[in-house]
This record gives C-alpha cells, sequence and structure tokens, in this order.
C-alpha cells in the first residue's frame, strides 16, 4: 500500500527520478501536452496578429487562455476525490477535442479570429489546472528527499516544449499552413492521453474517506489552511505577483516582440520563445543537479528581483539577436524563483489537500490575464515596450520587497 506521499515505504530510494516507472510516463505526457500547448499558441497569437493587426486583441487571447483559473480549485479538489489521473486525462481528451473542431473549421473555410477566440477559452477552462495537477503527481510517485530534482525536471517538460514546441509549430505554420500545423496539435494531446493512461492510479490516503457532498467544505478547508500559514499565503501572494508583471513579457507578449518591435517573421518568434525557454530549462537543471536547495523562500524573492530586472534589460536590447541572449538570461532567472516556490509550497502542504492547495496556487495565474490586457493597453497607447517593462518591473520589485519586508523571517 502507498504511503500519504505515494512511494512505497521501505523501497530503496533511487538516485534519479527517471528511475520511477510512473515518473517516466508522467513526465513524457507533460512533455507532449506542453509541446501541443506551444504549438496552439503559436498557431491562435500568429493568426490574431496577421489577422486583426491588434496588439490589445493579441493581449485578449492570450488573457483567454487562463479563463479557467477560477475553476482551479474545484477541478483540485476532483482530483484529490476522484484521481488526479483520471481527472488529467480527461482534461487532455478535451483539448484534443477543442482543437480538431478548429481543424473542422479551418479546412472547411470557418476560421475566424472568433473562431480562435473560442479555442482559446474553451481550453483555458482547465489549462491552469492542468499545470498545478503535474506538480501534485509528481508529489505523490516520488519520496520527499527527490521533491526538488523531480519538480525541476517536470518544470523542464514546460520549458522544453517552449523550445521545440515554439518551433515545430512555427516551422509547420510556414510550411503546411495552419491546417495540417493544428492537425499535430491534436495528435500530440491524443499521444499524451495515451501516455498517462500508464500511470498507476494514485489517491492521497484521505482521498477516499471524504463525504461526496462536501467539495465546498474541502476548498474552504484549502482556504483556511493557506489564510492560518503566513509562508504560504506569501508564498501564493508572490505567485500572483510575478504571473502579473513579469510573465507577460516571457510569453503572450512575445508575438509583439518578434513582429512589431523587432519586425521579424514566425521563425523569429519561434527563435524568441526557444531562447527564453532554453534560459528556463538551463535553470531548471542546475537545480536539479543540487542535493537541497537552502532558504528557498529567499532564493524565489531574489529571483523575483532579479528576474523583474531582467524584463527591463530584455526590452532595451537594441538587436534581434542581443533580444536573444537577454531572453535566455530572464528563463534562467525565471525557473530559479518559480522552482523554488512550487517546492516551498508542496513541501507545506497536507497531502489530502494538495490539489485543492495547487488549485488555490493556479488561481495566482490571473494575474497573467490581467498583466497582458493592462500592456496590451500600454502598448496601444504608444507608452512602448521599455516603459512598460520598466513600469512592470517598478511594481513587481516593490511588491517583491514587501512580501519581504512582512514576511521575510517566516520564509527563511
Amino acid at each position: 500500500m502507498n504511503s500519504p506521499t505515494g512511494y512505497p515505504p521501505g523501497k530503496p530510494v533511487p538516485r534519479t527520478p527517471f528511475a520511477l516507472r510512473n515518473f517516466r510516463f508522467q513526465w513524457s505526457s507533460d512533455l507532449v501536452t506542453s509541446c501541443a500547448f506551444e504549438m496552439e499558441t503559436i498557431a491562435l497569437a500568429w493568426y490574431v496578429l496577421v489577422t486583426t493587426q491588434s496588439v490589445f486583441l493579441l493581449a485578449v487571447l492570450g488573457s483567454l487562455q487562463y479563463l479557467g483559473t477560477l475553476l482551479a480549485p474545484f477541478v483540485g479538489v476532483m482530483g484529490d476525490r476522484h484521481g488526479q489521473r483520471t481527472v488529467l486525462m480527461g482534461m487532455r481528451l478535451f483539448y484534443a477535442l477543442v482543437a480538431g473542431c478548429v481543424v473542422v473549421l479551418s479546412a472547411q473555410g470557418y476560421l475566424s479570429p472568433w473562431v480562435a477566440f473560442g479555442a482559446a477559452a474553451l481550453s483555458g477552462l482547465f489549462r491552469p489546472s492542468d499545470f498545478g495537477f503535474r506538480s501534485v503527481i509528481v508529489s505523490l510517485i516520488v519520496p520527499p528527499v527527490l521533491l526538488m530534482k523531480s519538480v525541476s525536471l517536470s518544470r523542464i517538460t514546460h520549458d522544453l516544449a517552449r523550445v521545440f514546441g515554439a518551433l515545430l509549430g512555427a516551422s509547420l505554420m510556414a510550411l503546411i499552413g495552419f491546417t495540417w500545423a493544428y492537425a499535430g496539435i491534436v495528435l500530440f494531446f491524443l499521444i499524451s492521453v495515451l501516455l498517462a493512461s500508464r500511470i498507476d492510479p494514485l489517491r492521497t490516503s484521505a482521498g477516499a474517506t471524504l463525504d461526496p457532498g462536501s467539495v465546498l467544505a474541502q476548498i474552504r478547508r484549502a482556504m483556511r489552511a493557506v489564510w492560518d500559514q503566513p509562508r504560504q499565503f506569501a508564498t501564493l501572494l508572490l505567485a500572483f505577483l510575478i504571473n502579473l508583471t513579469a510573465f507577460p513579457f516571457m510569453g503572450g507578449l512575445l508575438p509583439y516582440v518578434a513582429g512589431d518591435h523587432f519586425g521579424t517573421g514566425q521563425l523569429g518568434l519561434g527563435y524568441l520563445v526557444a531562447s527564453v525557454a532554453g534560459g528556463a530549462v538551463t535553470g531548471a537543471l542546475l537545480l536539479g543537479k543540487l542535493p537541497k536547495v537552502p532558504r528557498p523562500g529567499y532564493l524565489m524573492l531574489a529571483f523575483s528581483v532579479i528576474w523583474h530586472l531582467m524584463v527591463v534589460v530584455f526590452s532595451l536590447m537594441p538587436e534581434f539577436q542581443w533580444a536573444l541572449a537577454g531572453g535566455f538570461v530572464m528563463g534562467v532567472a525565471q525557473s530559479f524563483c518559480i522552482i523554488p516556490l512550487t517546492v516551498f509550497l508542496l513541501g507545506n502542504v497536507d497531502p489530502a489537500i494538495r490539489g485543492a492547495i495547487l488549485g488555490l496556487r493556479a488561481m495566482a495565474i490571473y494575474g497573467l490575464p490581467v498583466g497582458l490586457m493592462i500592456a496590451g493597453a500600454l502598448l496601444g497607447a504608444s507608452v512602448g515596450l521599455v516603459g512598460t517593462a520598466v513600469l512592470f518591473a517598478c511594481v513587481g520589485i516593490g511588491a517583491t520587497a514587501a512580501i519581504f519586508l512582512r514576511w521575510g523571517k517566516l520564509l527563511g
């Protein structure tokens, strides 16, 4: 029988998470899903930007991909109660269905920006929850001593996909067109479901004993757990902050940076996304090499400041080649902030409500669409990339300093 962490007690702890069968299938499924996400984001964003010539509508599209953020706690509870793997497979089948509808509409000549917005909104109902489920499942299938390394490797699936998924998506769009490129996205989602089906069903020890009618009660329990633990509250607040002020420059605004700011095409966008993701992969690998990260709370705060500073440096780059280098360093800073944040949160919550807690963590992603909308409005009002980056960085660094002054002793 599995322990509350999901790892069989008494078994020797392997040196690498890849020695665990469940982790191998989970990691592969996450990688394929992330590739599909990146291909879908590139395809829809480039189509909307070329068709509408509107940076604001591009920001709206990016925001719609996180529409389901408020649903994340409920989805997390469903995972706690009915199995994380089952709910994860259901979400990824839904992504495939939505992408398949886009392929059919495009092939029949009915593709329009409204179709793109609709696809982003439907997929966005569950996409924020998908990332939280990955961390929960990893925490259930690896021993605690491997949690930092496992979360780092799990995070790499997202960042590797930004390298290969972005380049593949941009290349397919340029070579075979939107419809066939989107058919490849459908295939990727279906492969991810098949891989996830090979993971052994996992549930927390408390999950089976919960009252079937207590979904809201479980969410309230998770909210009380966060409120009663200042370190968790501070961590979730920082997560919201970086989604609001830093992440917009890592994803949703990159088509604008590539197309309008530097005047490059689809492949240029792919290279820019890949440079940011390559830095994030490098950062994750460096963290994964460490047996233990000292003071992860301080580390996430320090690299929140560095990340925001790199956003400004990135915006100041005069040439596209320099922007690629700046994006790489920005990606490294991202990993050194996000991974300790995730490990710090997972290490301080009850396994029975990890899904609900990570659902609340997913709600912090709601800062991203808000940040994208604000940035889109500023860019549309001719504030410029540099002015927007400086404004966002000032807010981000100031709020990070406030978190340190208020809760710094608890995060050390």
